[in-house]
């Protein structure tokens, strides 16, 4: 390589890094040393001069009737449009960090609910807006949106566990031991269940006919070798039917708000609603519904509470049912 061509690739070398240095040189926020180097480069190159005096004239379209023309912006229009420039870039970052700002709280908010155990958290997220939509649903009379959200699956656990329960089970007296308390109290117990000696003799006669009566029950129900897609098919028939019968009634159902939510021991999320029922001729009543949620969004009604001597709230709860 001759000495000609090693000085023209430094030349290029140096255009390139120039070339990344005159939007901040134009803009005058580079080093002194910066703005040294590319001075002494433009006095030796044309070819960077003539894209810094592009650059530095800010070249502006200005469209006419049939043709575009261009003219160079004053020296004052130039710093005007810098200062833009750096305001653009304060107005960018302080957006940036609002919205950092905007993202980190809520998620402080889950986290901190996520350990005590209460409220809204990641784990019981979804179901705190599928519970709203639920109560929405029931609010506005659309029974096949509500049942959408009903855990007919563990429903149908329950029927499963209840039933080979009952054909498993045994009451003998042998099962249960005599055990006397500290205070002198005696007691039957089969570790599981505790009944006062004086009761004992006419609670087994009554466990054994309760049995009885729950065998018979299961080998005439339907329910008893329902398959999970039948049993999902009558429950959705039933829990409409019976919600219509309660429409039919006129009651009125309008939700509040969640008034507790806590993640329990079996880790699903027990949420409490606070709710109006109302029905004609009948001023209304205050109070709430339970649910559990499965953490999918999918929920049981566990309970309904309301003041002392009313009963509104818990005959709704039983159109509010799967059950025939």
């Amino acid at each position: 390589m001759n000495r000609g061509e090693s000085k023209g690739q430094r030349l290029n070398t140096s255009c390139n890094i120039i070339y990344d240095l005159l939007p901040l040189f134009v803009d005058e926020v580079c080093s002194d040393e910066s703005k040294v180097l590319v001075l002494e480069h433009l006095d030796e190159c044309p070819q960077c001069k003539k894209k810094y005096e592009a650059m530095a004239g800010d070249l502006i379209v200005e469209k006419s009737v049939g043709q575009e023309r261009q003219v160079q912006a004053p020296n004052n229009q130039l710093k005007d449009r810098s200062a833009v420039k750096v305001l653009k870039r304060i107005r960018r970052r302080w957006l940036i960090s609002f919205l950092v700002m905007v993202l980190l709280l809520p998620t402080l908010w889950l986290s901190f609910n996520q350990y005590r155990g209460e409220g809204v958290s990641f784990t019981n997220l979804y179901d705190y807006y599928s519970s709203g939509r639920f109560v929405t649903a029931l609010e506005q009379g659309d029974y096949d949106k509500a049942f959408e959200y009903i855990n007919v699956s563990a429903y149908y656990a329950i029927i499963q566990r209840n039933k080979d329960d009952v054909y498993s089970s045994t009451i003998n007296r042998e099962e249960y031991q005599l055990m006397t308390n500290e205070d002198g109290r005696q007691e039957y117990t089969n570790g599981e269940i505790t009944i006062p000696a004086e009761n004992f003799n006419q609670w087994l006669i009554d466990a054994k006919q309760e049995l009885v009566e729950l065998r018979e029950w299961y080998d005439q129900s339907p329910y008893k070798d329902m398959t999970y897609d039948e049993f999902y098919t009558i429950s959705k028939r039933y829990f409409i039917r019976n919600l219509k019968e309660g429409k039919a009634l006129d009651y009125i159902l309008k939700g509040r708000k969640v008034v507790e939510s806590y993640v329990g021991d079996n880790g699903l999320t027990e949420l409490k609603y606070s709710v109006r029922i109302s029905k004609k001729n009948h001023k209304g009543e205050n109070g709430t519904l339970s649910f559990q949620g499965n953490g999918k969004g999918k929920f049981v009604v566990t309970s309904a509470t309301s003041t002392p001597g009313e009963t509104m709230i818990s005959e709704y709860l039983e159109h509010l049912s799967i059950w025939e």
